[in-house]
């Protein structure tokens, strides 16, 4: 199985500091490494959603799912960075640490340092340099609100996590769900009012054709039990990156 070697790991973590560093001269460090912004590249995929709703614990159950394709991950988890201490928990690896010793899989937690958008500086870079490394980036936001809409525009598979809260009149506001490819409802095992939001997700959000020609795809999912998640792999997230390679 396709693994990122320890050399690659120190270039990688090297090249992650210096560009949170100085974010200005991004395109110069990777210019240096040889790395271009739109060089060919691995598969970035974007998670976001609200503090607490589960995209950690989400992807924590879709890394072994992708290692049993053979793929390489490295995941980029945001935290938010303290406006008065201006340090960050860094804490979403903690969902993650069954993979730790995993050799095709690469974990950097990164602070937003003041940045908008629940992200952090640099990322569109920092994703670029992820890339040369692996076969999928997967980015996670930090708790995100609904009006925290720009990671869509820096990845190739944006998905929307949502906890089954609210009505119908919550699906109905404009906010991720419109740029989102995939949406992953995470449920609560035995609560008929969450098959019930399931559904009307896929009435109201479901199918939507999006700019790249996919129509959007709800999931319902339980992060915690790993319920769901191969078909939002393979149904969501595989399939879309095809249908890109093929209208490409």
């Amino acid at each position: 199985m396709a693994v990122i070697s320890n050399e690659e790991r120190s270039r990688l973590a090297r090249l992650i500091s210096l560009l949170q560093d100085s974010p200005s001269t991004a395109a110069e460090i990777l210019s240096n490494e040889g790395i271009g912004l739109t060089a060919d590249r691995a598969h970035v995929v974007g998670a976001s959603g609200v503090a607490g709703v589960g995209k950690s614990t989400l992807i924590a159950q879709m890394l072994p799912v992708l290692r049993k394709k053979g793929l390489r991950v490295v995941v980029l988890a945001i935290d938010p960075t303290s406006d008065i201490s201006s340090g960050a928990l860094l804490g979403d690896r903690i969902r993650m640490r069954d993979s730790y010793m995993d050799d095709g899989v690469f974990i950097r937690s990164l602070g937003t340092r003041g940045a908008p958008d629940a992200l952090t500086v640099a990322l569109p870079a920092i994703a670029s340099a992820s890339a040369t490394f692996c076969d999928v980036v997967l980015v996670e936001t930090a708790g995100a609100g609904q009006v925290d809409v720009a990671i869509h525009k820096f990845v190739d598979t944006f998905i929307t996590v949502l906890a089954p809260l609210g009505d119908v009149i919550t699906l109905m506001k404009s906010g991720q769900t419109e740029h989102a490819h995939i949406v992953a409802v995470n449920v609560r095992k035995g609560l008929s009012e969450s098959e019930q939001f399931v559904e009307q997700a896929r009435i109201l959000l479901g199918n939507d054709e999006l700019e790249d020609g996919w129509k959007r795809q709800v999931f319902a999912i339980d992060a915690k039990h790993g319920d769901g998640i191969e078909p939002l792999i393979y149904d969501g997230i595989l399939s879309h990156r095809d249908a890109q390679k093929n209208r490409n």
